[in-house]
């Protein structure tokens, strides 16, 4: 059996979209793509946690006030009233899995943070980087130094520059 990804319920924002995959009592599943070099508002959620699994490329993810780096088949935590944000660093869409768990599941239950029209401009504030195979390397992102990142097979930049010839 092949299994294909639907569209049809995709909802689309500025730094890609999401899709609702499965929703019951107290929880909901989405799919959450981010196009390359892009990041949701910092934000935080007042009646639900998240658990967030990397499905493809690599992420920067705030959260409180610590950032961390992820890969395929890595996954972290977001708690109830924890500060966080999510950013695509690569040049390909970044694809999560997204678990809510909480007594509400509205999407209004969202309290965007650092900007004055409710929306980060999706512009990533850091400089180019470019990393290529089964290495262990050192990355700085917003002045803050990630020390052995594993960054499989993958390929990824950061920056305006993302896609183009290196």
């Amino acid at each position: 059996m092949r299994f294909q990804k639907s569209n049809s319920n995709f909802i689309e924002r500025f730094w890609g979209g999401y899709v609702s995959i499965e929703r019951g009592g107290g929880y909901q599943v989405k799919r959450l793509t981010l196009k390359p070099g892009k990041r949701i508002s910092l934000q935080k959620h007042l009646h639900r946690s998240e658990h967030w699994v990397v499905v493809s490329g690599v992420a920067k993810i705030v959260l409180g006030g610590e950032s961390i780096v992820l890969g395929k088949n890595e996954s972290t935590y977001v708690g109830v009233g924890v500060v966080h944000r999510l950013e695509n660093l690569g040049k390909i869409p970044l694809e999560i899995i997204e678990v809510q768990l909480g007594e509400y599941l509205g999407e209004d239950d969202i309290e965007r943070l650092g900007s004055t029209s409710g929306h980060d401009s999706g512009e990533p504030d850091f400089g180019r980087v470019k990393e290529r195979g089964n290495v262990k390397s050192q990355i700085n992102v917003d002045e803050q130094r990630f020390d052995e990142v594993d960054l499989g097979s993958e390929e990824f930049c950061i920056g305006p520059e993302c896609g183009k010839n290196l």
